[in-house]
C-alpha cells in the first residue's frame, strides 16, 4: 500500500475515533517517507487522543528539528508538557508560538490559562505550607464532651448527607454566584458535598451562556468532573445521574474555550471519570455514554 493509502485510512480512522488504528497507520505512511512533517504532526495530535504525552513530544520534537516554526508542532507540543506538568516548557513553545501569530486567540487565551492556573497552584501550595506551619504550633485543649452540635455533625454520615437526586429544581446562577461557590474553602465532608451538589445540579442548558464569550476555565471544568464522581459514589438513583452527568459533558463541551479549559484538567481527573463512566455503563441501568465523551476526547484534525 502506498504511503497516501496508509495516510487517507488513518485520516479516517482518526475522525471514527479509532485511534489506535490511526498510529499504526500513520506509522506504517511514516515507513514509506519518514520526512513528512505532516505525518508526524498527525500522529502526535493521535498520540495526544491517547494520552500518550512523550510520543507526541517526541514526534512534535522531529517536526520542530526540520522546521522550527512549525506551528501545530509548537502547540501540541506545549499541549502535552501540560499534561505533564511541565509548565515552563509548554509556556516556552507557546509564547514562541504567539511571537509568530500575535493576533491567534487561541494562543493568547491558552497562555493566559497556562499562566492562572499555575499562579492558583502556587497560592494553593503556599497557602498548605503556611496551614502546616500553623499546626504545629496549637495548643489541643482536650475534653471530654463534644459540643451538641458538633455530636450530631460526627454522627451524620455521608449517605445522609447524599439525598436522591432531584432533577426538578436545577439552580441557574449567576457567573459570580459560581465563582463564589468555587473559592468557598470546604474543610468539612459536609461543606465538600454541598459545593459540589451545587456545581452538579446546574440547569445545564444555561452553561454555554453563563460562560459566554469570556470562555470555561480549566477550574471551573475540573470541579464539573468531580462533582460527577462525587454524587455518583453515593446517589442510588442512576438514572437521574445519567441524565445529569450526560447533559453536563454536552454542555459544557459546547462552552467557548473548551479546548483550552481540558488541557488543564489533571490526567489523574480524565483518567478516573472514564474508568467511573465505563463501570457505569455496564452496570443493569447503565446508559451509553461513548459518544459523549469522544466529543470530550475529540480535538480537530488535520
Amino acid at each position: 500500500m502506498s504511503q497516501r493509502n496508509y495516510k487517507q485510512q488513518a485520516d479516517a480512522a482518526y475522525r471514527q475515533g479509532d485511534f489506535n488504528t490511526a498510529v499504526t497507520l500513520y506509522t506504517k505512511a511514516l515507513q514509506e517517507t519518514s520526512d513528512d512533517l505532516r505525518l508526524l504532526t498527525n500522529r502526535a495530535q493521535t498520540f495526544l487522543q491517547l494520552q500518550r504525552w512523550k510520543d507526541a513530544i517526541k514526534d512534535c520534537t522531529l517536526v520542530l528539528q526540520k522546521d522550527p516554526t512549525h506551528q501545530k508542532a509548537l502547540f501540541r507540543r506545549g499541549k502535552a508538557y501540560t499534561q505533564l506538568g511541565e509548565t515552563k516548557a509548554a509556556w516556552k513553545d507557546w509564547k514562541y508560538l504567539q511571537s509568530l501569530q500575535p493576533e491567534n486567540q487561541t494562543i493568547i487565551n491558552a497562555l493566559n490559562e497556562l499562566k492562572q492556573n499555575y499562579t492558583e497552584l502556587k497560592q494553593k501550595e503556599d497557602s498548605e505550607d503556611e496551614t502546616n506551619y500553623t499546626k504545629k504550633h496549637i495548643y489541643i485543649n482536650k475534653v471530654d464532651i463534644l459540643p451538641l452540635w458538633a455530636e450530631n455533625n460526627s454522627k451524620q454520615s455521608t449517605d445522609t448527607l447524599l439525598k436522591s437526586i432531584s432533577l426538578d429544581k436545577l439552580k441557574t446562577p449567576t457567573l459570580q454566584t459560581l465563582t463564589q461557590k468555587l473559592r468557598t474553602t470546604c474543610d468539612t465532608e459536609a461543606s465538600r458535598h454541598d459545593q459540589l451538589m451545587y456545581f452538579f445540579l446546574i440547569d445545564t442548558t444555561t452553561l454555554p451562556q453563563l460562560f459566554g464569550t469570556a470562555g470555561l476555565e480549566g477550574i471551573f471544568l475540573e470541579t464539573f468532573l468531580h462533582a460527577i464522581e462525587h454524587v455518583y459514589i453515593h446517589v442510588k438513583n442512576k438514572d437521574s445521574w445519567w441524565k445529569q452527568s450526560l447533559a453536563l459533558l454536552e454542555q459544557l463541551s459546547v462552552c467557548t474555550r473548551f479546548d483550552i479549559a481540558i488541557l488543564f484538567v489533571k490526567k489523574t481527573t480524565l483518567e478516573r471519570l472514564d474508568k467511573l463512566l465505563q463501570q457505569a455503563a455496564s452496570e443493569p441501568d447503565g446508559k451509553p455514554y461513548q459518544t459523549v465523551w469522544k466529543i470530550w476526547m475529540h480535538q480537530k484534525h488535520e
